[in-house]
């Protein structure tokens, strides 16, 4: 699709999804795989892999209310911002795995606008992207990492390996391993 979901749009709804793959999908720009504009995203143990964006290669949420729970993103790729795009929303990783992923800022995730982001006990590893090779935080958003490990993640750029934080952004990092 060129500016939407290369598997699912939505506006104003909620998409609720358990035990699902999603391979190989793309959108010109918005969402390689997902799109959702003001809704309730629900995914349970599901895989996003192989999908391809410019903003969001795997997901662009905005204004939503996202759980991602025992969720695995493997081999995604956006051109622009994050595997995960999410501009205020407020956002529950638990369990997530995230390999392999690239984007230009953040290569796992990129949050913005006020979005509230909490990840929980989730390995992001070996992703990469020019700054924030996992995380990128920016426009007063709020991401919050708790457990897990953000391992080997890099950022070709030579900012942020694992976490860039621009901006009015904050972040709060407790009992999570980073190597390099």
């Amino acid at each position: 699709q060129e500016n939407g979901g290369g598997a699912i749009y939505s506006n104003n709804s909620v998409i609720r999804g358990e035990n699902v793959t999603f391979d190989s999908n793309a959108s010109g720009y918005y969402g390689g795989t997902i799109r959702v504009d003001y809704c309730e995203l629900i995914l349970n143990n599901s895989k996003i892999i192989n999908s391809a964006g410019g903003t969001g290669g795997a997901i662009y949420a905005r204004g939503v209310s996202m759980t991602l729970t025992d969720v695995e993103l493997t081999g995604n790729t956006s051109t622009l911002n994050g595997v995960l795009y999410l501009t205020g929303n407020r956002a529950t990783l638990t369990n997530v795995t995230a390999t392999q992923n690239t984007a230009a800022y953040g290569g796992v995730l990129y949050a913005a606008s006020k979005s509230e982001v909490q990840i929980v006990n989730s390995r992001l590893n070996a992703n990469n992207a020019k700054f924030g090779g996992a995380l990128y935080i920016s426009g007063n958003a709020a991401v919050t990492v708790r457990g897990g490990a953000l391992n080997e993640n890099q950022a070709t750029a030579g900012q942020g390996g694992a976490i860039y934080v621009a901006e009015t952004a904050a972040e709060e990092v407790t009992n999570v391993t980073l190597k390099l």
